[in-house]
């Protein structure tokens, strides 16, 4: 019986610690979940994202031929190199560190690299029987440019399923009637319809209220921890080689230096204080060059975890240590809630979940360290694990409807 293949296309070529775990949780259950399917990752990635990635110095400060620069542009990263010489070299080892993951992902043996839809969806035409598109913001195009191959508007001679995608962002009223028409065509054309987050379901929603939208988790929540291949022992003495006493408290921060300074002010002096991924001022150790493995395991290391960002609050709360989220962006309105936010709603673990401010009020610091103390102390781990246990069941709905279209799909065969 000849295997039907599925091509995943999302976010595996980021310098993106969550981006690249996503990607890889899915694709891990997929392959556990359905042996008799070839699975495999779409290798395309868009030119102007990979851009962004130049470590060539000139090219960071002034841009390209193709990608130039406004003298706005080339003022904010001239003094962003100012502020941190090393910036570029640590950029550097972080793209070797995910280099040496990725080699776990099976990509397809084409590669596209492109900022057009056209070539990647002409070169993906007739090789898949189910094409899927997510996790993450494959939807959103304030970042990358509309349209894009996310959206697979194109007959590909497949089946099109989306699980977890997300607009984030994208505000129905912001957006243009061609792009409205363009997106009604695109979901009205998909099998399976799944979305991570109540804005994504709002904004599509408003686009073409017949939509028959289903919620999935972030592929992150039923990540298999303990079988991703990352030495524990190895992580373990490269946080005590950077002089962290893990015989101490240890607090671990995602974010900038906003956050940092909050944290030390509160809690330096008391408890060692660790950034990841990037560099902020006010921390006893950056701890740079991670894998994407080691980074989704070296939470288990903290007491706390103090973070903006949606992947790195998954995978702490994953590992089992509670977590402090700052959430960067404001809603539009109440129709508009962020990822975050929504995240937060779906688990309902309160007191982990605060706006991120410029300045926080006496009042806030105070509730922010009396969550913080009683968390470490007094840690809600089986709450968290019911929460996200709860919340992964929603994968169940889409394998439903996958193994329906594979098992039709063997017997056509």
């Amino acid at each position: 019986m000849k295997k039907i293949k599925i091509g995943v296309l999302t976010f595996h070529r980021c310098i993106n610690y969550g981006a690249f775990m996503q990607c890889y949780s899915l694709i891990n259950r997929l392959k556990q979940d359905f042996p008799q399917a070839y699975v495999e990752v779409i290798d395309y990635s868009q030119r102007r994202l990979q851009f962004n990635y130049t470590t060539d110095r000139r090219e960071y400060l002034f841009g390209t031929q193709d990608y130039p620069y406004t003298w706005r542009q080339k003022m904010t990263h001239f003094l962003l190199y100012l502020r941190n010489p090393k910036s570029l070299r640590e950029l550097e080892r972080l793209k070797q560190a995910f280099e040496k993951n990725r080699s776990c992902l099976p990509l397809s043996e084409y590669q596209i690299i492109s900022d057009g839809e056209e070539e990647l969806l002409k070169e993906i035409k007739g090789r898949y029987d189910i094409v899927i598109v997510g996790s993450d913001c494959v939807w959103e195009f304030l970042t990358y440019a509309f349209p894009n191959p996310y959206f697979l508007n194109r007959d590909l001679g497949a089946e099109k399923f989306s699980y977890a995608a997300s607009s984030d962002r994208m505000y129905f009223p912001n957006i243009t009637k061609e792009q409205v028409r363009y997106i009604d065509q695109a979901m009205s054309d998909m099998r399976y319809l799944g979305v991570r987050d109540c804005a994504t379901e709002n904004f599509l929603l408003s686009v073409n209220p017949d939509l028959n939208l289903r919620h999935n988790c972030d592929p992150t929540l039923f990540l298999d921890l303990e079988r991703i291949p990352v030495k524990m022992g190895r992580l373990e003495e490269k946080l005590i080689n950077r002089g962290i006493d893990l015989t101490k408290p240890v607090i671990g921060i995602m974010g900038d230096d906003n956050i940092g300074n909050l944290v030390w002010d509160l809690f330096h002096g008391q408890y060692q204080v660790v950034a990841l991924y990037t560099r902020i001022k006010k921390c006893d150790c950056f701890l740079e060059g991670l894998t994407p493995f080691e980074w989704s395991r070296v939470f288990s290391f903290f007491s706390i975890t103090f973070t903006r960002y949606f992947h790195g609050t998954i995978l702490s709360l994953k590992n089992g240590v509670p977590t402090i989220t700052l959430d960067p962006w404001k809603m539009e309105d109440e129709t508009h809630k962020t990822k975050i936010k929504d995240l937060y709603d779906r688990l309902g673990l309160e007191g982990h979940y605060y706006v991120k401010r410029k300045f926080y009020s006496k009042r806030e610091k105070q509730e922010i360290a009396k969550y913080t103390i009683k968390f470490m102390n007094k840690p809600d781990k089986r709450k968290i694990q019911k929460a996200i246990e709860k919340e992964a069941e929603s994968y169940q709905d889409f394998y439903k409807e996958l193994k329906k279209v594979i098992e039709d799909g063997q017997k056509d065969k």
